[in-house]
């Protein structure tokens, strides 16, 4: 039986063409729904795409925190596809207080957006699974062999955007292959090396079988 398929992202910089970004991984969980042999109807599961942004991208409604999108019908306004969800989170828009805060969606987007300045639990936070992202929040607490983990980790992040970044500059920002291959041998994940390539999942796992051979 297949399964809902979620794609959970966190996006820090405003990117160009982010609905279309958006859009194009939302694809993929589609498609790899599909199943081989003559049985299959094109039944599909639901897919959401649930992004939190560190920008806003909505000038026009500064109040306006979430946004739900589906496939709609132009005249009359109705869902024409329910399968198909995307939610839009702008963190910087939210600005109330913990003390204003009633309920745990709120605490979620105060979370999100204050974790990196708090230096206590506070009490709002302290039950749950918010006990549980205050825990992992606090790198303080790392012993040294996570701390270098964790250094490393954010080191092959901040080379490989550079590394994008100089490719977007010269234009050949395409389908690289030997930069992909680099990816993997580094240990990317698959998932990773589909965010900031134009390939599939299907065509990085044969160079991924390639490699090895």
């Amino acid at each position: 039986m297949l399964e809902d398929r979620f794609i959970v992202e966190v996006q820090r910089a405003r990117q160009k063409f982010f609905k279309d970004r958006s859009l194009f991984y939302a694809s993929h969980a589609i498609q790899d729904q599909a199943h081989k042999g003559k049985t299959w109807i094109y039944e599909l599961r639901n897919v959401y795409t649930i992004s939190l942004l560190d920008f806003i991208f909505d000038e026009e409604d500064l109040e306006k925190v979430m946004h739900r999108v589906k496939l709609t019908e132009l005249e009359s306004k109705k869902i024409f596809y329910d399968k198909l969800t995307f939610i839009y989170l702008e963190i910087p828009k939210f600005s109330k207080e913990l003390a204003e805060i009633d309920n745990d969606f709120e605490r979620w987007l105060y979370a999100f957006k204050n974790l990196h300045t708090l230096r206590d639990k506070p009490a709002a936070l302290r039950e749950g699974i918010f006990e549980r992202l205050m825990e992992l929040a606090e790198i303080a607490k790392m012993d040294t062999q996570e701390k270098i983990t964790y250094n490393e980790s954010l080191k092959n992040y901040r080379d490989m955007l550079g590394v994008k970044a100089a490719y977007i500059e010269e234009g050949e920002w395409k389908r690289d292959i030997e930069f992909v291959k680099d990816m993997l041998s580094d240990g990317f994940t698959i998932e990773r090396i589909m965010k900031y390539s134009k390939l599939s999942k299907r065509e990085i796992e044969n160079l991924r079988e390639k490699s090895k051979g």
